[in-house]
């Protein structure tokens, strides 16, 4: 319980597209929502067809952030990222090689999740979130299971679990 308490805290507290490749496992998460397993290459790119909402939603989103310590998501960034709504037929080729390669099994909570949210058009921002969501109660149930089937340092793998880099990356979009 203690691990669904401080994943929903990590999950509701990390900015948007603040971890990293995040816009792009975004991306990767909806291409695999939508049934789409292996990605598209195309000249030297691989990608695939996604709403051009999802990446604009990142770039609002991120605003000059990156590389930037100082600045800081704004309300108004926060704002203006919510209103932008999902667009599902306006879908160009996007780049994300990054993340293309990787099996969509390891996508599968948050692609299922976010297959839920394209159901209700939810915007990019709150699609984002439903997939931190996911992957965050799949993440902490794999952990308790796998502690629980140990039979040694119980307590050793418990405090592991919790280490801030294992906790932040359970509450993201990442595979």
């Amino acid at each position: 319980w203690l691990g669904f308490f401080v994943g929903c805290l990590f999950v509701a507290l990390i900015p948007p597209f603040q971890v990293p490749d995040e816009p792009h496992h975004l991306l990767r998460t909806y291409q695999i929502s939508t049934g789409q397993f292996a990605a598209i290459k195309q000249d030297d790119l691989s990608g695939g067809y996604v709403p051009a909402s999802l990446q604009h939603a990142a770039v609002v989103a991120l605003g000059n952030i990156p590389f930037n310590p100082d600045v800081k998501l704004t309300p108004e960034q926060l704002q203006h990222a919510l209103a932008i709504p999902l667009a599902p037929h306006d879908q160009p080729f996007a780049d994300f090689r990054q993340v293309a390669l990787y099996a969509p099994v390891a996508y599968a909570p948050q692609a299922l999740a976010v297959a839920v949210g394209r159901q209700f058009e939810l915007p990019p921002i709150i699609l984002l979130y439903i997939g931190r969501t996911a992957a965050m109660i799949a993440s902490v149930l794999l952990v308790f299971v796998a502690i629980r089937v140990t039979p040694i340092f119980k307590w050793f793998f418990f405090a592991y679990a919790f280490l801030p880099v294992a906790v932040f990356l359970r509450a993201s979009l990442s595979a």
